[in-house]
């Protein structure tokens, strides 16, 4: 009887707990004032008599309508904590239900609420918690319109929170669905799709992800300029990562993709030098020049432009352009760098107009070079020794012979500055110069009227010789030998002049003897300077220095004094005599 009693009032009871919950839910909701209190008396009451219901009731069709009641309730008083908890009962622990997806929805809407009023500590534990309250709606309401929207949002919740892999997982998954996104939820679903890949160094999707991004953002001129420059670091980073695969080839494609596909990236001067290095490493000359210029061009101030002219040099020789790489090194120059590299890069402009064959720009150049840097000493009268080259080259002596008296000029005001190359180059320098003067005095003839004739000979002589002697001063082995020996043989033409000169016309046979004997006394000198001359070069074997001119001073000692020096083998004894 009492079973049968409680059968018969369970509908009762069912209906009464429902109202009395629905009455003060209904008071708790009304507008208006009311006592201090009160109202949270209603709500609290409207929660007992709820949990009451559902606890009396397990198995009751209307369990989950009432949860949600419950949990709206809940959200209703600002219990936002306990509000996700009963949501979520309402919307996963019962059979479907027309309120479940409503609920899961709502769930969502209260994790935000209750996120606001944690502590920081606390906010990313609660944040994976509403990232995986979204999957779950996903999961169990694939088709409910919002369901794309949700997954969008859980991915870029999972994405804050660092975990990259799935917050791509759940956003491809967002745009794949049936129920397509919006176009702020694309532009959501893509941005932690293609950020994500990113992090993942999946710079390939990345860049596919910043591209469609793009367009969906074409009114967004601000939002635009930040994707473009992770645009740009995608590519990048591909042509980073083969770079240090060693395939410097293919890396240099991507690092110059970038200033194609952004140009106005800020990460494109970067890219572009690391595009033109890789160039270089895989020995793509010509194309590394054009990268490098227009760099320069671009970016004629920018920090790395030295260094960028120091490659584009490298480039233009190695591709066989080297007028391009001297007018490269010419502008390094006068870079704002050290000395020496300035020094050395004048050098090297100058040396490869020279061996390009543009004589005039490598006159320029050295001249630049004498002037900029007259120190240190040595590489200085090198560049003076090139321009001596280059006149006697084009054919112009005067200029040629001034730079060979600069040579000199400067080594005799060198003192302890002057070096062993220098000396040798101001003694070839002086040797040169001597030659013409030797020449214009073998050429004066002695002839009527003697007088004048003699005159003009003995002052060319005086200038040969004073030639010879500032040679020989240089202390240059090969100079000397042959500088003394020309200064024998200046005294020994000298006296073979005066004897074989003009006789004055008209003289007897008597005045021509006495002219003749005058002749040979007036001769006689000379020809015993050219034989102290001339023995001073043949003593020089016994120094070890026994070369042409030595061999040549003995053949002349032969003959001005046979006595001696008759025989070849005579004067070899001698040479060893003399050891």
């Amino acid at each position: 009887m009492e079973q049968e009693s409680r059968i018969a009032l369970t509908p009762h009871l069912r209906k009464y707990l429902r109202d009395l919950a629905s009455h003060y839910h209904a008071l708790a909701q009304q507008p208006g004032k009311v006592k201090k209190g009160q109202r949270d008396t209603w709500f609290s009451e409207a929660v007992v008599w709820y949990r009451h219901y559902l606890s009396r009731f397990p198995g009751e069709a209307q369990r989950g309508r009432i949860n949600f009641l419950l949990a709206e309730l809940q959200f209703e008083r600002g219990e936002f904590g306990q509000a996700v908890v009963e949501y979520q009962r309402t919307a996963y622990d019962y059979p479907p239900h027309k309120d479940a997806a409503e609920a899961g929805y709502a769930a969502l809407l209260a994790f935000d609420r209750q996120k606001s009023l944690l502590p920081e500590t606390q906010r990313p534990e609660w944040q994976r918690q509403a990232a995986e309250s979204g999957l779950r709606f996903a999961d169990r309401f694939p088709a409910d319109k919002r369901t794309a929207g949700v997954l969008s949002r859980s991915a870029q919740q999972l994405f804050q929170l660092g975990d990259y892999g799935q917050a791509r997982k759940v956003a491809q998954r967002s745009l794949e669905g049936k129920t397509g996104l919006d176009e702020k939820g694309q532009r959501v679903s893509w941005a932690v799709a293609a950020h994500a890949a990113f992090e993942l160094a999946d710079y390939a999707d990345a860049e596919a992800g910043y591209n469609k991004l793009l367009q969906l953002s074409a009114g967004d001129k601000a939002g635009q300029e930040t994707i473009r420059e992770k645009l740009a670091a995608a590519i990048y980073q591909q042509g980073r990562i083969l770079s240090e695969k060693g395939e410097a080839a293919a890396a240099a494609q991507h690092y110059l993709r970038v200033g194609r596909v952004v140009p106005d990236a800020s990460i494109r001067t970067t890219a572009e030098y690391d595009g033109a290095a890789s160039l270089i490493t895989a020995g793509r000359w010509k194309m590394a020049a054009e990268v490098l210029e227009g760099f320069r061009q671009r970016y004629p101030k920018h920090e790395l432009t030295i260094d960028v002219e120091r490659k584009l040099a490298l480039a233009y020789l190695q591709n066989g352009q080297p007028l391009e790489a001297a007018v490269v090194f010419e502008r390094v120059a006068v870079a704002p760098l050290a000395t020496e590299v300035q020094q050395q890069a004048a050098w090297q402009a100058a040396e490869l107009y020279q061996k390009a064959g543009s004589d005039k720009r490598a006159v320029s150049a050295f001249k630049r070079y004498v002037k900029r840097f007259p120190q240190p000493l040595e590489p200085a009268m090198e560049a003076r020794q090139q321009l001596v080259e280059l006149y006697q080259r084009q054919q112009e002596p005067a200029k040629r012979d001034y730079w060979l008296r600069q040579i000199v000029a400067v080594e005799r005001k060198a003192g302890a500055a002057g070096s062993e190359r220098s000396r040798y180059l101001a003694a070839q320098a002086a040797l040169r110069l001597a030659e013409p003067e030797y020449t214009a005095f073998v050429k004066i003839p002695l002839k009527r009227p003697l007088a004048r004739s003699l005159k003009r000979k003995k002052r060319q002589m005086q200038r040969a010789i004073k030639a010879y002697d500032l040679a020989a001063g240089f202390a240059q082995a090969d100079v000397t030998t042959l500088a003394t020996f020309r200064l024998a043989e200046i005294y020994r033409l000298f006296g073979e002049s005066l004897m074989t000169s003009e006789r004055p016309a008209g003289l007897s046979a008597e005045e021509l003897e006495q002219y003749e004997l005058l002749l040979e006394e007036q001769a006689y000198p000379f020809e015993e300077k050219a034989i102290e001359a001339h023995e001073l070069n043949a003593r020089r074997a016994a120094q070890g220095v026994y070369d042409d001119w030595v061999r040549q001073s003995f053949s002349q000692l032969a003959q001005l004094n046979p006595a001696r020096y008759a025989k070849q083998e005579q004067g070899e004894r001698e040479f060893n005599e003399m050891r």
